[in-house]
């Protein structure tokens, strides 16, 4: 019989930086599955082809999207054995999200005001406008009018108990589609 193959991809969909897990099957004996072509457009891996797995066999490589949309990679195998070729290519997709990316200024992540003026702050991210914005707060000082934690803007209204000059740094960090990107500071 004509040699087969099977293919168990538990990351069809991943975001940028992320380890792909395809596991490659065959219940023909002796079996060689060869990887015959990836597709990265404009992905960044790390295999090349043609390259020999036995069944059983874990590809995981880490996939980077530079991008501002959603990638598609493709991985293509053949499989031989027992002296006969499945002329049949069997495929498999990785859809590659990519990472949201806060694009303020540092001047604009830096902010001196009065005490008990209100702020108003917005991230921004030229990944995709659908970017939204988690964040958390610490001080160094004695303030009221404060809040922990909270998403989208910043709309304090930080008012200094003291007659010392305090900060507050709000860590903000941006999600798109079921991917956090690196938190970045905000100090006012």
């Amino acid at each position: 019989p004509s040699p087969t193959m099977s293919i168990v991809n538990s990351t069809t969909e991943i975001c940028s930086n992320n380890l792909v897990n395809i596991t490659l099957n065959s219940p023909t004996s002796g079996a060689i599955i060869t990887l015959t072509g990836i597709n990265y457009n404009g992905v960044v891996g790390t295999l090349t082809s043609p390259r020999n797995y036995i069944p059983g066999s874990v590809i995981s490589e880490t996939l980077i999207n530079n991008t501002t949309g959603t990638i598609t990679v493709t991985y293509s195998f053949t499989v031989a054995g027992n002296g006969c070729f499945n002329s049949t290519t069997f495929s498999t997709t990785v859809d590659v999200k990519p990472i949201p990316v806060i694009t303020n200024t540092a001047l604009q992540l830096q902010q001196n005001i009065c005490s008990g003026t209100t702020l108003n702050f917005l991230p921004t991210s030229t990944t995709d406008p659908g970017t939204t914005y988690t964040w958390t707060s610490n001080t160094s000082g004695t303030f009221t009018g404060l809040s922990a934690s909270g998403s989208g803007a910043i709309t304090d209204t930080p008012v200094n108990t003291t007659n010392v000059i305090g900060y507050i740094i709000y860590t903000i960090t941006p999600h798109l589609n079921g991917c956090s990107g690196v938190p970045v500071n905000y100090v006012v």
